[in-house]
């Protein structure tokens, strides 16, 4: 039998704890480990979770406290809202590379399609795209409340509403050249010249000399155009040269929309001979315009017929009047010993602010703002002057090289060269581009 102590001491080891009455039963935690006693300094000691004593707040407190900028505080935003000071402040683009991008979207179309050469020749596009150039700067006059000549006015009237199919090379050019929200905020409208008239063509003086060749070599010339498509109908040898060039010179690949035709095969001939065109007539549908409407619409349906680049269905009388960013980036041609023009071969880029690589892309391509540069030399400007003397010298004498960018109509804030790519060949670029924008 097991030993429990003294009798007195001894009780039952299976019997439960009884609790006095009113009290709660104790847990079995409580039950086996008792709390210790505490003595009074421990009593009186601050546990240490407890926060530091703070001193009173009486103000207001100020929530959600942020490190600003001084100048974005409200009080100082009193009554200072700023305006334009020239809301209509103006410059001039320009369409120096007018006879790449047509060289070379004529270029694609024979390299993709073997039906090219029968359905649409090379003065054929160069002809329409001068066109459209023209239809949308006549447009963006209007929009922009420039007076349009009785002229263009007229051409207006006629091709509002028409729709044209415009190869995507073309339709991106035409929409690059309108008003622009710098990146300063402030609206910038092309100030754009009046449609040429001289002698009863589209040419902007019987012949050029110092005072047009600017216009010559800086915006295409429809009546120019019209020449070199009326010469595709004649035979090869023939010889030939636009009716403005001086005696004693010979034009140059910088007189915009200049070309040196060859004859056509028999199905592009009865193209243009079907819309009313002859060796000697352009057959213009607005007098002294050297316009053909009935051949810029069979120009229109051939290109449908080309499945090489998409087309856009355009409508100059509702094309909107904004125009891209790259018509504010610099292209300069120092490089003037070179006998190529000044969109083909080495450019440089500046620019007053860091655009985006598409807008400096964009800019190489359709090159809208033109500087000439360089120093004058024996065989200088070959790179930019539309003429030279037959004897193969330079015509470039004073007066050509005084005004070379009398054109040039920037506000000045905008002509710092802050940024720069270095310098880009623009014709392998531009291929590049139309070679992706192709089918």
């Amino acid at each position: 039998m097991p030993y429990y102590g003294k009798p007195e001491n001894q009780r039952n080891p299976k019997a439960k704890r009884q609790d006095p009455p009113g009290k709660a039963p104790a847990t079995t935690t409580e039950a086996n480990n008792p709390k210790p006693q505490t003595s009074d300094k421990q009593a009186n000691k601050a546990p240490p979770s407890l926060a530091k004593p703070t001193h009173l707040q009486t103000g207001p407190v100020k929530k959600d406290l942020k490190e600003l900028a001084p100048n974005l505080d409200a009080i100082f935003s009193k009554e200072t809202s700023l305006y334009e000071v020239a809301p209509k402040a103006g410059f001039t683009p320009t369409f120096a590379a007018f006879n790449q991008i047509v060289s070379s979207t004529y270029q694609t179309y024979a390299a993709k399609n073997v039906l090219t050469a029968k359905t649409l020749s090379p003065g054929m596009l160069n002809y329409y795209c001068a066109c459209m150039i023209w239809f949308r700067i006549i447009d963006l006059k209007r929009q922009n409340s420039q007076v349009l000549t009785p002229t263009e006015h007229t051409i207006y009237e006629l091709i509002k509403l028409s729709v044209f199919s415009v190869p995507k090379p073309v339709s991106i050019y035409l929409k690059s050249i309108g008003t622009i929200t710098s990146v300063t905020e402030q609206t910038l409208s092309p100030v754009l010249p009046d449609y040429p008239n001289a002698g009863g063509h589209a040419m902007w003086s019987p012949q050029i000399d110092a005072q047009h060749h600017n216009h010559y070599e800086l915006f295409p010339t429809v009546g120019i155009a019209a020449e070199v498509l009326q010469a595709e109908l004649l035979p090869t040898n023939a010889a030939w040269e636009p009716s403005v060039v001086p005696p004693g010179t010979i034009p140059t690949n910088n007189l915009q929309c200049y070309f040196q035709p060859v004859e056509q095969k028999n199905e592009v001939k009865q193209i243009i001979i079907g819309s009313g065109v002859n060796a000697n007539d352009i057959g213009a549908t607005i007098p002294n315009s050297d316009i053909n409407i009935p051949l810029l619409q069979a120009i229109s349906s051939a290109l449908d017929r080309l499945d090489v680049f998409p087309l856009e269905s355009t409508c100059f009388g509702s094309m909107e009047p904004n125009g891209s960013p790259s018509q504010l980036v610099q292209i300069v041609k120092t490089d003037n010993d070179s006998p190529v023009s000044i969109p083909a071969g080495e450019v440089s880029i500046y620019d007053y602010t860091r655009d985006s690589s598409g807008t400096v892309g964009m800019a190489i391509v359709y090159q809208q703002n033109v500087i000439r540069e360089g120093p004058l030399a024996n065989n200088a400007y070959v790179s930019w002057c539309c003429l030279r003397n037959r004897d193969g010298q330079n015509i470039v004498d004073g007066p050509w090289y005084a005004n070379r960018n009398a054109l040039y109509q920037y506000p000045p804030q905008y002509c710092a060269r802050i940024f720069t790519t270095g310098s880009r060949n623009g014709t392998v670029f531009r291929t590049d581009v139309f070679e992706e924008l192709a089918k």
